[in-house]
This record gives C-alpha cells, sequence and structure tokens, in this order.
C-alpha cells in the first residue's frame, strides 16, 4: 500500500509539472502571437518604404537616361556640323590657289569680273 501511494504521489508530481509545463507553453505561444501581430505592421511598412525608394529610383534613373539621349542627340548634330565645316577647310587647302583667291575676293570682298553685273537685294528697314 505504501507503494501504491508513493507511486500515486509520483503521479502527482508529474501531472504537476506537466500542467505547469502546458501554462509555460501556452503562456510562450501567447507571447508569440502577439509579436506577430506587431512585427506584421512594421514589416508592412519598411516593405512599402522600400517600394517607393525602388519607384523613385527608377524615375530618377528614367529622366538621367532621357537627358543623357538628349545630350547625345545634340553632340551628334554638333559633330556632323564639324566635319562639314572641315571638308570645306579641306577643299580650300585642297584648291588651286587661283580658285580660294577668287572664292575670297568674290564672298569677302564683293569683286566681280568686268562683264559681270551684280545685284544686291536691300532691306527696307
Amino acid at each position: 500500500m505504501m507503494r501504491k501511494k508513493a507511486d500515486m504521489m509520483q503521479e502527482t508530481d508529474n501531472e504537476e509539472k506537466l500542467s505547469s509545463r502546458i501554462g509555460d507553453l501556452d503562456e510562450e505561444d501567447i507571447s508569440e502571437k502577439k509579436a506577430p501581430r506587431l512585427f506584421r505592421p512594421i514589416l508592412f511598412i519598411i516593405i512599402l518604404c522600400f517600394c517607393v525608394f525602388a519607384a523613385v529610383d527608377i524615375v530618377v534613373r528614367q529622366n538621367e537616361i532621357e537627358q543623357l539621349k538628349q545630350e547625345t542627340e545634340m553632340m551628334t548634330q554638333k559633330l556632323e556640323e564639324s566635319k562639314q565645316l572641315n571638308d570645306e577647310y579641306e577643299a580650300m587647302l585642297n584648291a588651286d590657289e587661283a580658285e580660294f583667291m577668287e572664292k575670297v575676293a568674290v564672298e569677302k570682298f564683293g569683286y566681280s569680273y568686268p562683264n559681270e553685273k551684280r545685284f544686291y537685294i536691300v532691306n527696307k528697314e
């Protein structure tokens, strides 16, 4: 009988320990459930801020790309103009001296041949 009483007391102690552990687990589960409830809005705000930052960065990069494209077009146009001017200078250098002198005399100084008549348009302003 003593043995039965000792076994019963041991079972009672085991049950009490088990119930106290279950109680502890319930409190831990409750605290774990509270943490995700608090963590979710914070995580949402962090993700939202990251998305807004990424969107703003994309728009800024697109504006920079468009500006660089415009600058490239402008530089290409200037390059073409410079090439044309360079071709004219090369043509002048390669031309005979007589042709060059004639061109300068006619364009800069307004000279003409004796039988040639020149007409000038004068604005009324």
